[in-house]
């Protein structure tokens, strides 16, 4: 598992997948197209979505598995919403899929909210280790692996470039959902690296978001 997202890597773990023997249950549709999910976090008209998706068609007809021939994609598009993410994954796994590319945190904790124990391969999320989604980042075990975007360490360095930005800032505040611990994990790390002398914190629930604000000495 990388921090760093590479196609040919992520193409790479799919087809790898896919080459996989097919489940006893399995052997009677032999010779059928794979089914491969697709959760995007963005909407279907977000243009910047639909050209991921359609990278990711092109990456795999390179490597030899052809949508509509080869494989089947069926895609679907949450919008940052985790219980419109928890749908879509109980739609998948009812389609049959086989294995299931999952963009973004929300869609990851959906997956695992809805007990779907499909192969998965994950990209820009937040800290898959401190969300539970792997064991190890060298060694993720289990039928996930994927690509990291954040991890807490980078906390320190948002903290330094603001530093320089603002040399007399005195106060952080950030926005997360407390749902999701891979978020929530990179404000922990904020909180313990910013240099303090007096220090306060104050949480409160809006729009279903954690407000929390520290002052930096």
């Amino acid at each position: 598992m990388s921090s760093r997202p590479s196609r040919r890597s992520s193409i790479a773990m799919i087809a790898a997948t896919l080459a996989a023997p097919r489940p006893l249950q399995a052997q009677q549709s032999r010779g059928q197209p794979r089914r491969v999910g697709v959760m995007m976090a963005v909407g279907e008209n977000d243009p910047e979505g639909r050209e991921r998706l359609e990278s990711f068609r092109r990456s795999l007809a390179e490597a030899g598995w052809a949508d509509g021939r080869d494989v089947m994609i069926d895609a679907r598009w949450y919008r940052g919403s985790f219980d419109v993410a928890k749908e879509a994954a109980r739609e998948l796994v009812a389609n049959g899929a086989e294995v299931v590319v999952v963009n973004g945190t929300p869609g990851m904790d959906a997956m695992r909210a809805v007990g779907a124990r499909l192969p998965t391969v994950f990209v820009v999320v937040s800290n898959p280790l401190a969300a539970g989604y792997v064991t190890s980042l060298s060694r993720p075990g289990g039928n996930v692996t994927g690509f990291s975007t954040f991890e807490p360490e980078i906390a320190g360095k948002w903290l330094q470039i603001l530093r320089q930005i603002m040399p007399g800032m005195k106060h952080l505040a950030m926005l997360l959902d407390p749902k999701f611990t891979g978020f929530n994990s990179l404000w922990q790390a904020a909180a313990e690296i910013a240099p303090t002398r007096a220090t306060w914190r104050r949480s409160s629930a809006r729009c279903g978001r954690w407000h929390a604000r520290r002052r930096l000495g």
